[in-house]
């Protein structure tokens, strides 16, 4: 089905002080409290209800964000941009995890939302470093706690590297990025101008393990688990 103005939900009376946009698939739009569009392919939406559905059933009174719209992929159709370009005019933020190259394939890049809405705060999540030599990789938790360093210190010390059960790369990022979405939008109440926010998942990890770094650099020992 492909998206049009028709697709967009009532917005009723606008009793959020922040409108976000985002194409995230799951669980990122959790205790926000702003007004939520989504853009997402109709199917990747029915996975993730289905696939989250206990624990949205948990965090839905009072903390779930209100979703507004849901419309399909903007690459396959081209009214589908047209109602993404719209949107992007009246957001405040923009979030997005795509493979890198995806949004820019899409015209949705950062140069192109900043020509549509020179406020916007166009906030970025990837795996690695898109500067790093492996920019163009794809990522997800357990990789990223990986490639970050946090399981080479985690488990018993004559054990293999342990991922730990927590998805600490996925939200702690979340968190990382919140951050610079909250100093970009304060900065912008002065110079009237938004800007784009990167957070890269490995370079998070590198935070959160940091300790064990500083430790390495002062003793020259290996950190072991």
């Amino acid at each position: 089905m492909a998206a049009n103005v028709s697709a967009l939900l009532p917005l009723g009376e606008d009793t959020t002080p922040y409108r976000r946009l985002t194409d995230a698939h799951v669980s990122v739009d959790r205790f926000a409290g702003q007004e939520v569009l989504r853009v997402a392919p109709e199917a990747l939406r029915l996975l993730a209800e289905q696939a989250f559905i206990d624990i949205n059933h948990l965090l839905r009174p009072g903390h779930l964000a209100q979703l507004r719209a849901i419309l399909d992929d903007p690459e396959a159709s081209p009214n589908d941009r047209f109602v993404a370009y719209d949107l992007l005019k009246t957001c405040d933020v923009l979030v997005q995890n795509m493979r890198p190259g995806v949004m820019e394939r899409l015209g949705l890049g950062y140069e192109k939302a900043r020509e549509l809405n020179p406020r916007i705060i166009y906030a970025q999540i990837k795996g690695f470093s898109p500067t790093g030599p492996y920019r163009n990789f794809l990522a997800f938790d357990s990789i990223v706690q990986a490639a970050g360093g946090a399981m080479s210190i985690n488990g018993e010390a004559n054990s293999l590297p342990l991922k730990p059960g927590m998805t600490v790369a996925d939200y702690g990022t979340g968190l990382h990025c919140l951050s610079g979405i909250l100093a970009a939008l304060y900065q912008r109440q002065s110079s009237g101008r938004g800007q784009r926010v990167e957070v890269a998942m490995q370079e998070v990890m590198l935070n959160f393990t940091r300790n064990a770094y500083a430790a390495q650099q002062e003793t020259g020992k290996v950190q072991t688990r």
